[in-house]
């Protein structure tokens, strides 16, 4: 009698070994599983953000390069102007001139914008970048009798930012 009682224990130290076993096997493999799909999940979502990034940069080239061309003949043409026309047509010509190279700048900016944000931090000066931002207006805001002033008590110390976004938001 004592020994089929062991045989029970025995048994049934067995079947709970092995359903304690099982469970453990059955939870590690269902972390894993977890862990790989999140994984896939996180690699889908940047293939998906590369590839919107490849098709903004492909469009953002396109559009500059349809714009840069037209912006190429104003120019050539306002520096062929500046040295034929008479002297009073010369300051709308200069004007135009600097409005392309505006531009010009504004669609290496597009450019630059549509290549992912990296850590392109750096130290700016932020009293000359609003100066030079209003120069960018001056003619502009002279023909509408506009006034600015910049007051600058003390120079500013560098600030670590990126110097073209910085431009655009003052622009």
């Amino acid at each position: 009698q004592a020994l089929f009682e062991a045989i029970a224990a025995g048994e049934r130290a067995i079947w709970m070994g092995a359903a304690l076993a099982g469970l453990f096997l059955y939870a590690t493999l269902f972390w894993l599983v977890r862990r790989a799909d999140n994984t896939i999940r996180a690699q889908r979502e940047r293939l998906v953000q590369s590839e919107t990034f490849a098709a903004i940069g492909e469009m953002s080239s396109a559009v500059a390069h349809g714009i840069r061309n037209p912006l190429a003949s104003i120019r050539s043409s306002a520096e062929l102007a500046l040295d034929s026309r008479p002297a009073d047509w010369r300051g709308e010509a200069r004007d135009i001139v600097e409005q392309v190279d505006r531009l010009e700048s504004w669609v290496r900016r597009l450019l630059s914008y549509s290549q992912p944000l990296g850590d392109k931090a750096e130290p700016v000066q932020v009293g000359a970048l609003v100066q030079a931002s209003l120069a960018g207006f001056e003619r502009e805001l002279d023909r509408r009798h506009i006034r600015t002033t910049v007051e600058i008590d003390v120079p500013l110390p560098p600030v670590r930012a990126d110097a073209l976004m910085l431009e655009h938001v003052f622009n």
